[in-house]
């Protein structure tokens, strides 16, 4: 499993380089400056330069890694910085949805939504739902956004002891296929308490509590989008 993650992270990495790579004019170290630096009896400047060569040589980057993954559990420090890099930051991941919805004794309350509302057949915006003075959605509430070729439908219900269930349906906008090969983390104040991959189109996240959770959806180790629901009690 370990050299599993290990081999995915550099083929990342290799992937992000690989139009770099195709560029002239560079110089490759000679076998034995490439020999010496696996042993680590370069000096520092001479082992960073190498380094920095590698990060750019589609075939002396393959050498290294495959006596590197030979020799260690982990990648080398170099590689995991790069492959880190390709994540993007947390606060530049797209906000796909984000909705704060009231739980009141049989039904919900839509305080805010940047998505639709799902109300029967119909597929409403926030503003149409209360010119309809339409005030409290009785369970499920369902949650509808699209973004770009992708649509996310969200539906919230109510269980026993004010615990909630969550259904994530990720699918093609114009098909309505579901969308596989996504993973989906579920996170509450920062900590991660769920992760699924996506098989058939869905996640179902089962009895939460009342909080704020943030769900972020990647594919191929890469972060695509997030969505904020504040379910407040």
């Amino acid at each position: 499993m370990v050299m599993e993650k290990i081999e995915r992270i550099i083929k990342m990495a290799y992937g992000f380089f690989k139009q770099r790579n195709s560029q002239d004019g560079l110089i490759c170290p000679n076998e034995e400056e490439l020999a010496l630096f696996l042993e680590a009896k370069l000096s520092p400047d001479e082992s960073k330069k190498i380094k920095e060569h590698i990060l750019k040589c589609k075939k002396c980057s393959e050498v290294v890694s495959l006596f590197e993954l030979k020799q260690e559990l982990l990648p080398p420090s170099y590689l995991m910085e790069k492959a880190k890099s390709l994540v993007e930051d947390k606060n530049d991941i797209p906000l796909w949805l984000e909705a704060v919805i009231m739980l009141k004794e049989n039904a919900f309350s839509v305080i805010k939504s940047s998505a639709d509302i799902l109300l029967g057949n119909e597929i409403l915006p926030l503003p149409i739902l209360r010119t309809r003075k339409i005030e409290e959605i009785h369970q499920p509430v369902s949650l509808i956004k699209d973004i770009e070729n992708i649509r996310i439908h969200i539906e919230i219900s109510r269980l026993e002891m004010m615990k909630i269930k969550m259904v994530i349906f990720i699918q093609d906008k114009t098909t309505l296929q579901p969308l596989t090969g996504m993973r989906l983390s579920l996170f509450k104040e920062g900590v991660e308490l769920e992760s699924h991959f996506l098989k058939e189109g869905k996640v179902i996240f089962d009895e939460l509590k009342p909080a704020s959770y943030e769900i972020e959806v990647s594919q191929n180790l890469l972060n695509v989008g997030r969505i904020k629901l504040d379910l407040p009690s």
